[in-house]
């Protein structure tokens, strides 16, 4: 089915010029397939350059290499997923400015039980999951709970609702809303 556009200058947009022909199913799924396959050998050489700084950190405690891989990769991989990763097998924490450090402690035990780079290097490719596999899940993304981004919700339905042309009423009791602030402070030292 073809679809005829008659009015061709809503299609020029800045600053592209040019206007694509529609991709066939075919170039479509060559593109896909390519997609894939980049994205699996990316996918490889971050695990690759992970595990390999893991044991540059126990051998020097240098962990620039994950903060350049971090940055590189910051706008076409899951970040929480390679942060995670990083924390859990490459012997890193991370810093408040969100780079990393060495994670002294992990270290000191790391080699204890390696004899050297090299060796944790192996163990961590025999026994280290896929970084990409903890990625979270549609299904967890979903479930999720943003505690801040729920109270800024609330708080800009209070902005919207104190302007004059709303007919909303915002209802403050100041009892309620301290025992409701107890309670989400209880709920969040429960979970």
């Amino acid at each position: 089915m073809t679809t005829t556009i008659k009015n061709t200058a809503a299609l020029a947009h800045k600053p592209y010029t040019h206007v694509s022909p529609l991709l066939t199913q075919k170039q479509i799924n060559t593109k896909t397939n390519g997609i894939v396959s980049r994205a699996k050998h990316l996918s490889a050489d971050v695990q690759t350059v992970m595990i390999h700084q893991a044991g540059h950190a126990l051998e020097s405690g240098d962990v620039r290499a994950m903060n350049r891989l971090v940055e590189a990769t910051t706008k076409v991989l899951d970040r929480k997923a390679l942060i995670k990763f990083a924390v859990e097998y490459c012997l890193v924490q991370i810093k408040a400015d969100g780079t990393f450090k060495v994670n002294k402690a992990r270290r000191d035990t790391a080699v204890k039980d390696y004899v050297s780079g090299e060796a944790f290097v192996q163990h961590l490719e025999a026994t280290a999951p896929q970084w990409d596999d903890m990625r979270a899940k549609p299904e967890d993304i979903a479930k999720e709970l943003d505690v801040a981004k729920r109270l800024e919700s609330i708080a800009k339905a209070i902005i919207n609702a104190a302007k004059n042309d709303s007919n909303t009423n915002v209802v403050f009791n100041v009892k309620s809303f301290n025992t409701a602030l107890e309670n989400i402070n209880s709920a969040l030292k429960a979970a």
